[in-house]
């Protein structure tokens, strides 16, 4: 589950929780198996759900595949 509030992102992935703020977040996404590290960006890149929706489970299909090769 993630949530946007203003300035800040709420991201709940294995029991862990972290709240960042948005301004200096620094966070990995994948897209077409490449991964992408940004050390800023604009609250515009959160505001569609979708976006955020893909990537989280983008990065969980990524480490179900790391470990069935492992």
């Amino acid at each position: 589950m993630i949530l946007t509030e203003k300035n800040r992102v709420e991201i709940t992935q294995k029991n862990l929780i972290k709240k960042k703020d948005l301004r200096g977040l620094i966070f990995k996404y994948y897209t077409n198996n490449n991964q992408y590290t940004a050390l800023s960006f604009h609250m515009s890149n959160f505001e569609n759900d979708l976006f955020i929706v893909d990537w989280q489970l983008s990065v969980e299909e990524k480490s179900g595949i790391d470990k069935s090769s492992n």
